[in-house]
């Protein structure tokens, strides 16, 4: 995967710990995209595992973070940013695009960006798209940016993606709202992260870290919440048959519990929240559940990120 939307969504994804939140809104997503994420921080704050992580994430380090995503967009993600949702009309980073919805200071925000190390600007229809190349081990990556309006930006990795996602915000193009993959399970309330992809037409066999593992699927959902107490995962993975199922059930299990017998002996805790999961098989889908009190998962985390970190 490319550095930067490699690095974009692990940032979302630390965003996600932070005080934002927003319902996730179809008609901003390509009705072409074959899979969606979207992270609900508004929910997460308020569990016990996103009040961890507040009080937590409060040393150097992540101030430091903090304080240079607010110089870059010109907002407080702690208080100004509302949602983050990624989409792709396929699985490569190329075809993916990202959209911030929050309290943007656009002038901030361009003032920035023509900052930034190879700073150039384009024009489609009205729309400014400024782009920039992201600097980092071996070679630099151009990114590309366009503010919608005061509470929306998209970001991508090709002028063809952001052009469309463009579009589609614009009405251009078609978007979610009229018809596509399944957007339910990101639409429900009360979920802090959900995920939808349709891979019916995807040869994963084109991606070796896939084929090397034989992961096969024609859909996927994910969905994490905390209710009554426990923290919470479902996932559905619906594969070619229920026989192909069947052989997957098989082959998971038996590595979960290699692993649970592993960190019986050397992690208990761990093999604690190991046996909360359950992996089972409804005809052609391999359905995940993980359920766990989120009161001893919010203390097994406290301890391991208060743990020292051991050098050689």
């Amino acid at each position: 995967m490319k550095r930067m939307m490699k690095g974009a969504v692990i940032a979302s994804l630390m965003l996600a710990t932070w005080v934002w939140g927003g319902p996730f809104n179809a008609k901003l997503v390509s009705g072409d995209a074959i899979w969606a994420m979207h992270l609900d921080a508004e929910t997460f704050r308020t569990s016990t595992l996103g009040k961890l992580m507040l009080q937590e994430n409060q040393d150097a380090e992540s101030l430091k973070q903090l304080k240079a995503f607010e110089e870059m967009f010109g907002m407080d993600p702690q208080t100004d940013l509302h949602a983050v949702t990624a989409y792709g009309a396929g699985i490569e980073p190329e075809a993916s695009v990202i959209l911030v919805n929050g309290k943007l200071n656009p002038a901030k925000l361009v003032e920035k960006v023509k900052t930034m190390p190879a700073y150039q600007l384009a024009k489609h229809g009205n729309r400014e798209i400024h782009s920039w190349e992201n600097e980092g081990e071996g070679a630099a990556e151009r990114v590309y940016g366009v503010i919608l309006d005061r509470n929306s930006a998209i970001i991508g990795q090709t002028l063809k993606s952001v052009k469309k996602a463009i579009d589609v915000a614009d009405g251009k193009q078609k978007n979610l709202s009229q018809g596509g993959i399944n957007t339910k399970p990101l639409s429900v309330g009360g979920v802090m992260m959900a995920v939808t992809a349709d891979l019916s037409n995807v040869d994963l066999s084109a991606n070796p870290m896939l084929a090397a593992n034989n992961v096969s699927a024609k859909s996927v959902t994910i969905q994490v919440r905390e209710s009554e107490g426990n923290f919470s995962i479902k996932a559905a993975v619906k594969q070619n048959s229920a026989q192909e199922a069947e052989q997957s059930l098989t082959l998971l299990n038996g590595m979960l519990g290699m692993v649970m017998m592993q960190t019986q002996q050397q992690n208990p805790p761990v093999a604690d929240v190991m046996k909360a999961i359950t992996i089972k098989r409804d005809n052609d889908a391999l359905l995940l559940n993980v359920t766990y009190p989120a009161t001893k998962l919010a203390a097994l985390l406290k301890s391991a990120m208060r743990e020292p970190v051991k050098t050689e």
